[in-house]
């Protein structure tokens, strides 16, 4: 079999990107408008500042990390195993000997591709301390070990995880 991609599409890309420029365009006119003489303004303006610096600050660092983000994959499915791209703390390469399951699931509505491995302590110990954080805190809340995010792709999970149960069968019958 040949190695399949995931790719994200770039109109919900320019999108988040567009929204987050509108945001800060926001919290820029929150810091230099004129909001004299509003209650709410009059009681939080001690507030506003730090507040809408820290919006400024964290809406830049989403948009840098979606411009790097533009050309990637989320996801990348070969013979031998699977990348994830799909968010900031992905654990990568994981090879189709440590996959015990591959199911879909949800939260709050949406749809993820959940995988569960059978050695997450070696992984994570290969991971970023903030993917480490990250999956401690999903498996603590009952997720599986591997949380795929196909909010931004053109495929719809459920074809997604048909595509890497087919890859983690073949896998397994030309090595078990």
């Amino acid at each position: 079999m040949s190695c399949i991609k995931i790719e994200q599409t770039k109109y919900k890309l320019i999108f988040l990107i567009v929204l987050a420029v509108v945001c800060m365009i926001g919290c820029i006119h929150l810091l230099t408008g004129d909001f004299e003489g509003s209650g709410l303004y009059d009681r939080l303006k001690w507030l506003v500042p730090p507040m809408a610096i820290s919006a400024i600050l964290f809406l830049a660092g989403a948009i840098i990390y979606m411009i790097y983000r533009w050309h990637k994959c989320i996801l990348i499915i070969e013979d031998n195993g699977f990348t994830s791209y799909s968010t900031i703390a992905a654990l990568g390469y994981i090879q189709w000997k440590n996959v015990e399951n591959i199911i879909i699931f949800t939260v709050s509505e949406q749809k993820f591709i959940g995988v569960t491995v059978n050695n997450i302590e070696e992984l994570l110990n290969k991971a970023p301390w903030y993917a480490k954080k990250t999956t401690k805190i999903n498996m603590a809340m009952g997720y599986p070990h591997v949380t795929i995010s196909l909010q931004s792709a053109k495929e719809k999970p459920e074809e997604v995880v048909v595509m890497m149960n087919k890859y983690l069968d073949e896998w397994r019958k030309n090595n078990e």
